[in-house]
């Protein structure tokens, strides 16, 4: 019996490889969402209030809201209490209050309209990047995977990018070469109402020791309102960090620790500064 070894070429094992890696290569195909087999079917209201899961945008908007929320009125109260009188703690705090409240929504939406706008200005210079030149589009496609990938397989990429429509291969530079993600899918106005909300609550805070006392009895409203922001501001702070680098282990609980110190350092660097323009201010017209 005659046995015969075949030898693979070099051509067919790089496109062996080439079949072997396709699997592993990113690419950009988009995958449809699963639609609901029982659309009329609707949730209990607890169950779907047990699901619900707020976007990461609403919650850097509603931690930005808080913390200037708690900082700035309590700076201002703190300030406008070397007056000596609770109700113009109390005027001042709210005007700053609503004003700051306001600013803040504003803020929001207009960023958010903004963060659209680019989105759609670079999407639209992609596309027309890609229908007018096809040799910079490949040169884009293959500076993301070739420092990851060999010649042969960055080739099946490519391969593969021009094969998909164009609104996917546009979403496949954007995210990969631009790094830019899609805006979020929460409407800007949720943002504004959540910025607002948040400045809202965490200012209203501190102003709440001034609300309860007399006229005159402004110094132990200041004293109360201090005992209360140091408090939120250090819970704020341990919260803020935990949620980001964990709970458990020595290290976590000193950065936790040091996260909450310098919230509170950042309240009283802010408090100290406005009572200091508030007193230099009073002491110059008495010396006029």
């Amino acid at each position: 019996m005659n046995t015969s070894t075949t030898t693979m070429e070099p051509s067919a094992s790089i496109e062996l490889e080439s079949q072997i890696h396709r699997t592993q290569a990113p690419t950009a195909t988009l995958s449809s969402p699963t639609p609901n087999p029982h659309p009329t079917q609707q949730m209990p209201l607890l169950q779907r209030l047990r699901n619900f899961k707020p976007s990461p945008s609403n919650i850097k908007d509603a931690v930005i809201g808080v913390s200037d929320g708690i900082v700035v009125p309590f700076a201002v109260a703190a300030g406008l209490t070397d007056y000596g009188n609770a109700k113009v703690v109390v005027s001042g705090g709210l005007a700053e209050l609503f004003a700051g409240a306001i600013s803040m929504g504003l803020g929001g939406l207009l960023g958010s309209k903004s963060d659209s706008l680019e989105y759609d200005c670079k999407r639209r210079e992609i596309e027309t990047m890609i229908l007018d030149d096809p040799v910079e589009t490949a040169q884009l496609v293959e500076g993301i995977w070739s420092p990851y990938h060999t010649p042969a397989l960055t080739t099946a990429i490519l391969a593969e990018f021009r094969a998909l429509p164009l609104s996917q291969q546009t979403t496949y530079l954007l995210e990969h070469h631009h790094h830019l993600s899609p805006p979020s899918t929460s409407s800007p106005w949720i943002s504004c109402i959540t910025l607002a909300s948040g400045y809202f609550i965490g200012g209203f805070v501190p102003l709440i020791p001034y609300l309860c006392v007399k006229q005159k009895e402004v110094f132990l409203a200041f004293f109360c309102s201090i005992a209360v922001v140091v408090v939120c501001l250090f819970a704020f702070g341990w919260v803020k960090t935990g949620s980001i680098i964990g709970w458990k282990g020595p290290r976590e609980v000193r950065m936790g620790i040091l996260g909450a110190v310098q919230m509170v350092g950042l309240g009283a660097f802010a408090a100290a500064a406005a009572v200091g323009i508030v007193k230099g201010i009073n002491r110059g017209e008495k010396g006029f």
